[in-house]
């Protein structure tokens, strides 16, 4: 499993293929649908570093959102470290 400084010290727009095209990401970012938020299977297609934001298109439905990086979880991401932060991140807000 690749730490969270590993993947900050990545940017996304530094991947690419043996070919030259780009590598998408496999993750997962909140989508709305029939009233709720429910975390869905999207592909990281890009990163924009001025805004610090993440270009993804989700799996189900093709539709693509930009999020920022506490919205996103990489397939090899730890999912327990990935929970601790947003609880803390929300435990701040409430402060």
């Amino acid at each position: 499993m690749r730490s969270l400084c590993v993947l900050r010290a990545l940017p996304l727009d530094r991947f690419v293929g043996g070919d030259g095209a780009p590598v998408t990401r496999g993750a997962a970012s909140p989508y709305f649908k029939n009233g709720t938020w429910e975390w869905r299977r999207c592909n990281v297609l890009a990163y924009l570093p001025g805004p610090a934001l993440f270009d993804v298109q989700f799996v189900v439905s093709g539709r693509r959102k930009r999020v920022r990086r506490l919205n996103l979880m990489f397939d090899d991401e730890d999912s327990n470290r990935f929970k601790q932060r947003l609880a803390r991140a929300s435990a701040g807000r409430e402060k």
